[in-house]
């Protein structure tokens, strides 16, 4: 039998055994066989306990194991996220140690907790030991130390507190700010100190020249590179009547006359690209809206990495020395023509004295009534056109003697405008305001009469077709410097004169009338004969609008018997 056969029927389940057969040795070589037998139940019944029992040890190994892997990995989490506070804590403490200001942690009566490299420099500067311990207004003025407590104290208390100005005991200015902290139940409070020396000092450098700036004569603007005003000084908002609040914000075009408008971007453009500083003149526009022109320089302003951020304009008012340079460039081109025009003149006066005198002659020699006594008679009129003609540039050129004597403006300018009167349409009235009446100027009555014909009759002419009003105004005018003067002022409500034009005006031979309508020299000699009596004229005058003419003449003390001859007679 082998050993854990079963014994028994197969059928007879309930009588089955095992048997298990055991090997004994007997002395002399021998050997038994000792045979155990057990019923089939029994063992049955062992093998399904230990069956059970195997898994029951298996399942707690296999979640003993994964207890302790799950404790395992909390374990290295944990250890992670503490080496990740202690490193943030270490690079904060970091932070805090060697920050460019005072940090300290301070209890609600003011003593010190913890103190950084900044704070605990501060304090050796003001003479102080360590501030571990000791409370923090020792490092501070005398002045300073109550406010500075109550701020500690009301911060250690949960409160929200405004930043202190304050001065370090024997330093400059510094500014303390106190944060409410609290640990461990206790109140405590975070408290930065920074020093503010070198920024007080930048700041009032930054004043000062501000300060320079704005009371500087010259008119100053800086812009940025979009062309926005962001700062002018006094000068400037006086120059334009701008206001700084309406300036700052705007963009640079709005002070400059439309036509300048459309270029000045381009400009602008190409200074920012240049680099360059850019000098010339504008033609800038006031809040009222007039003109004034201005010598300006635009330079660019750089950053420290060299690049362009705003511009600087720096501007004067030449308005007043324009119109002077205007005026020296005229008279020295009037001056030119004259000579010029005086030259030819005398040549031309000969050769019609020759003419007229022959005619004369030929005249004596002629019928009455006659053909050829009607064809002299035409030469004899023309000839003397021609002589009036030369007249007249002779006194333009001021090469006429001319005796001058004390005249009263007012009664030659109302007899000059009633002889124009006669021959005016209705369509244009006169107003007529003639102050000064007992005021006289050193002329000739024939100068102030040509003055005025030459004024109106240019006036009539601009009025002739929609009609008008004449207006002709004399007047006193103290100038200072200069003197009394007589002003004599001759406007219009006609089609006015181009802006080009006006520069033109008193050129001898220059006229905007149609051929026939006018020899040009009418504006040329009213400019000789003012020049020549020490005065000055000057126009204005807007297309549609209307012209103004207004002479200004010296007045004289002189009596009725006095006379002067031109030195520039001959």
């Amino acid at each position: 039998m082998l050993a854990g056969d079963p014994l028994g029927t197969p059928d007879s389940g309930a009588g089955r055994r095992y048997a298990v057969a055991i090997p004994v040795a007997l002395p002399g070589g021998g050997t038994w066989s000792m045979v155990v037998v057990t019923p089939a139940a029994q063992v049955l019944g062992a093998m399904a306990g230990f069956r059970a029992q195997w898994l029951l040890v298996t399942a707690i190994a296999v979640f003993a194991v994964g207890l302790l892997s799950f404790l395992q990995s909390g374990a290295m989490t944990r250890r992670r996220e503490e080496v990740r506070r202690r490193a943030a804590e270490e690079q904060l403490a970091g932070l805090l140690e060697f920050a460019p200001m005072g940090v300290l942690l301070a209890d609600a009566d003011g003593v010190v907790l913890y103190a950084n490299q900044e704070a605990t420099a501060m304090a050796a500067a003001s003479g102080r030991g360590p501030l571990g311990g000791r409370p923090l207004a020792g490092m501070l003025d005398p002045s300073c130390r109550l406010a500075a407590g109550e701020q500690i104290r009301r911060a250690a208390a949960g409160q929200v507190v405004e930043p202190l100005a304050v001065r370090l005991d024997g330093d400059g200015p510094a500014v303390l700010t106190a944060t409410p902290y609290s640990q461990d139940g206790g109140g405590q409070c975070i408290v930065v100190v920074r020093d503010v020396t070198a920024e007080r000092a930048a700041e009032e450098s930054r004043s000062r020249l501000a300060e320079a700036v704005d009371q500087v004569q010259e008119a100053v603007l800086i812009a940025d590179r979009r062309g926005t005003i962001e700062y002018v000084n006094a000068a400037l908002a006086a120059m334009t009547g701008y206001s700084r609040e309406e300036s700052i914000g705007q963009p640079v075009r709005m002070l400059l006359e439309k036509e300048q408008e459309a270029h000045f971007d381009q400009q602008i453009e190409e200074l920012v690209n240049q680099g360059e500083v850019w000098r010339g003149r504008l033609v800038n526009r006031r809040r009222d809206g007039s003109l004034f022109m201005a010598a300006t320089t635009v330079s660019p302003v750089r950053d420290s990495a060299g690049a362009i951020t705003h511009f600087i304009s720096v501007q004067r008012d030449i308005t007043h020395e324009a119109e002077v340079e205007t005026r020296m460039r005229q008279a020295q081109k009037m001056e030119a023509i004259g000579t010029l025009a005086g030259g030819i003149a005398h040549d031309f006066n000969n050769i019609l004295g020759g003419i007229v005198g022959f005619t004369d002659m030929a005249l004596l020699h002629t019928e009455p009534g006659s053909e050829v006594h009607g064809n002299l008679l035409h030469i004899r009129q023309g000839g003397r056109r021609a002589a009036d003609l030369v007249q007249q540039i002779l006194t333009f050129s001021r090469q006429s003697a001319a005796e001058k004597v004390p005249v009263l403006i007012a009664p030659i300018i109302r007899e000059s405008l009633k002889l124009l009167r006669a021959s005016l349409p209705a369509t244009i009235a006169s107003d007529q305001q003639l102050t000064g009446a007992d005021v006289r100027v050193l002329a000739t009555p024939v100068q102030i009469q040509q003055i005025v014909m030459n004024l109106s009759a240019n006036a009539f002419h601009a009025m002739r077709a929609a009609g008008g009003t004449l207006t002709v105004r004399l007047a006193e005018s103290a100038d200072g410097a200069e003197g009394d003067r007589l002003s004599l002022t001759v406007a219009d409500t006609g089609q006015g004169i181009d802006h080009d034009l006006l520069d033109r005006i008193f050129t001898p031979f220059f006229t905007t009338k149609k051929p026939g309508e006018g020899t040009g020299m009418g504006l040329s000699v009213v400019h000789g004969i003012v020049t020549d009596l020490g005065g000055e004229i000057t126009v204005q005058s807007e297309p549609g609008r209307g012209t103004t003419f207004v002479v200004l003449l010296p007045v004289t003390e002189a009596r009725p018997g006095s006379t002067l001859v031109s030195s520039e007679g001959v």
